[in-house]
């Protein structure tokens, strides 16, 4: 399932490319922008088992775009995140086309299984390696945490008149942990693609949409 998952992420990526080599040189927003909504999703995640997607309203003549966001992660090790969020983002030159800004607000929670390590005497995230007890002999426990995020953005959205979009875009993020034992959640090789990880996170994403 994990390699199919990773396939289809590759396949997106693909397209994304293959869009990419056709996009304009200059670009003139039309008089009337007719279209309304916008799904989008973030390919490079699904090869590392993130699910990110939003829906979108555009207002104003596509000076303004409304997003509900959600987050679906789960790790090798167990780790599962869900999480959920509003975005914003403004486009000076209308027709939600061109050079944007923006930001947005995401809660998560966070489950992970912590370990009691005898002689220790204290809870880890994972299991000493220096141990060889089986895993069964450790004392195990599931942990609930969760994360307030709020960041700033800014990008390019491509727009072609099938309705197909392509955004690369920029962001800034601060979590903030709502119960201190989300400390082990510290997992800088899922960082890049989940957002969260330590308290301030810098991320790059392309994200691959349709507009109607």
């Amino acid at each position: 399932m994990k390699n199919f998952r990773r396939s289809i992420g590759i396949i997106l990526i693909l397209v994304c490319l293959g869009v990419a080599q056709e996009l304009p040189a200059k670009w003139s927003p039309p008089e009337a922008f007719v279209k309304k909504s916008v799904i989008g999703l973030d390919p490079l995640g699904i090869m590392f088992d993130v699910f990110s997607g939003h829906y979108g309203i555009f207002r104003k003549n596509g000076h303004q775009e409304i997003q509900l966001n959600l987050t679906h992660w789960q790790s090798d090790d167990d780790t599962f995140l869900l999480g959920g969020g509003v975005g914003f983002r403004g486009y000076p030159l209308g027709a939600a086309n061109g050079p944007f800004y923006g930001g947005g607000l995401h809660f998560s929670m966070v489950q992970f299984n912590l370990y009691w390590v005898t002689g220790r005497y204290e809870w880890m995230r994972q299991i000493p390696e220096s141990d060889y007890q089986p895993e069964s002999d450790y004392q195990t426990a599931e942990e609930t945490s969760y994360l307030l995020t709020p960041g700033a953005e800014a990008g390019y959205r491509f727009t072609w008149n099938n309705g197909l979009t392509l955004v690369p875009s920029f962001s800034v993020e601060y979590n903030w942990a709502l119960e201190e034992d989300v400390d082990p959640l510290v997992l800088d090789q899922n960082e890049y693609f989940t957002g969260f990880g330590k308290q301030i996170d810098y991320k790059f994403t392309i994200e691959l949409g349709y507009i109607f």
